[in-house]
């Protein structure tokens, strides 16, 4: 796998200390944009133990483009029960997850 590229992947299973946020863009305030306007308009969700789905990316090149700044990966989860979906803050994967990788 070339890791020099950006990397897609989807890992499921038994998720703990799942932590998310999702904007709600009825408490963004008209014509505000950037980061602080996004974490205020924030819904945050937590799980200590769930089934989910991550979505992401993974690379070395694109701080600050699709990941935020200090981080290499951008990743969203999906939850199972009650269905929620949002943008990852905090996970714990343990053992007996399933990692999808693309076909190299």
């Amino acid at each position: 796998m070339d890791v020099t590229r950006p990397s897609p992947f989807v890992m499921t299973g038994r998720m703990a200390d799942l932590r998310w946020h999702t904007i709600d863009g009825r408490r963004l305030v008209p014509g505000a944009g950037g980061h602080d306007a996004h974490a205020n308009a924030a819904i945050r969700e937590e799980r200590a133990e769930t089934s989910a789905s991550l979505v992401g990316f993974y690379s070395d090149a694109h701080e600050g483009v699709f990941t935020h700044r200090g981080k290499r990966t951008h990743v969203h989860v999906v939850v199972r029960e009650p269905l929620a979906s949002g943008h990852v803050d905090h996970v714990v994967v343990p053992a007996g997850a399933t990692l999808r990788l693309p076909a190299p």
